[in-house]
């Protein structure tokens, strides 16, 4: 009873994390921190922080804006209603973070990195634009899941790119596989959610979804093989286990929202537990 009490306290824990969207700014810390220490480089506490600030800034603008544009049939979850039914305290946090991380911008980025900020702010300010309004060639050619992949994987790489001394193609190839390892997040959180509605609407999506995620998977741990550095030996290691623990959970029985949450978390919890072990 007490192992499972605690278990139940921990899922509340995950859940919580899950629903204010903090995991993501998770990722991009941890997974940046990763990218930094097999690079040798130690950049300053205080732009990590601000890429911190800005991820929870734009998911969770996402989020609160999602619910405006969303599909009459879609499902509102809790992740979605949180901001909108607590509209003054959220939009009180989020502009007085928006200033505070201007701040900090402004006082420790150089003009070329903040005009390299700028660019990716606009890409999200872009990907926003599509996820309210859905251009129909447009999200043919560069849905959702892409875009957000692409996004974080920047956001991870970015402090690593300005800060090493010689370029790496091996930076350019681990740019390109954590968009992929983030890709896969989306796909398979997507075809959970798609088979918790149990419409036969959806059957043929999610079938052609998974067998998408399985063939990308493969392909990404054949790069591994392949292309296995060990100046990036820690990050690779963090991708292979979050590859296996995503497959555990893809073929386990637990219920799709459980899994959700639970992936979720291992995307950030990976890198952070590799960290701890290095720092011992």
């Amino acid at each position: 009873m007490i192992v499972k009490g605690n278990k139940h306290r921990v899922f509340q824990i995950f859940d919580f994390i899950n629903i204010i969207n903090l995991d993501a700014a998770l990722v991009i810390l941890f997974w940046t921190e990763l990218i930094c220490n097999d690079l040798g480089i130690s950049p300053n506490q205080i732009p990590k922080l601000v890429f911190f600030f800005c991820t929870w800034l734009g998911y969770s603008a996402d989020r609160f804006l999602e619910i405006f544009g969303r599909v009459q049939d879609s499902i509102t979850s809790k992740r979605h209603l949180i901001f909108r039914n607590n509209k003054k305290v959220f939009m009180l946090v989020w502009f007085s973070m928006l200033v505070f991380s201007i701040y900090l911008s402004v006082k420790c980025f150089s003009s070329l990195q903040i005009f390299y900020c700028l660019g990716l702010l606009v890409f999200v300010i872009l990907n926003q634009f599509q996820s309210l309004y859905q251009i129909p060639c447009v999200e043919l050619m560069f849905p959702k899941n892409i875009r957000t992949s692409l996004i974080l994987s920047l956001t991870c790489c970015y402090l690593p790119f300005f800060l090493i001394k010689e370029f790496s193609s091996e930076l350019i190839f681990l740019l390109i596989i954590l968009g992929v390892l983030f890709w896969i997040n989306c796909s398979k959180i997507k075809s959970w959610e798609n088979s918790a509605k149990y419409r036969q609407g959806n059957v043929i999506e999610n079938y052609k979804l998974q067998k998408l995620a399985k063939v990308i998977t493969a392909i990404l741990v054949a790069s591994f093989i392949i292309s296995f550095s060990m100046e990036f030996f820690f990050t690779e290691i963090g991708f292979v286990l979050t590859i296996l623990i995503l497959a555990y959970l893809d073929r386990s029985k637990l219920e799709p929202n459980l899994k959700r949450v639970l992936l979720d978390q291992v995307y950030w919890m990976i890198p952070s537990l590799i960290l701890l072990l290095r720092w011992l």
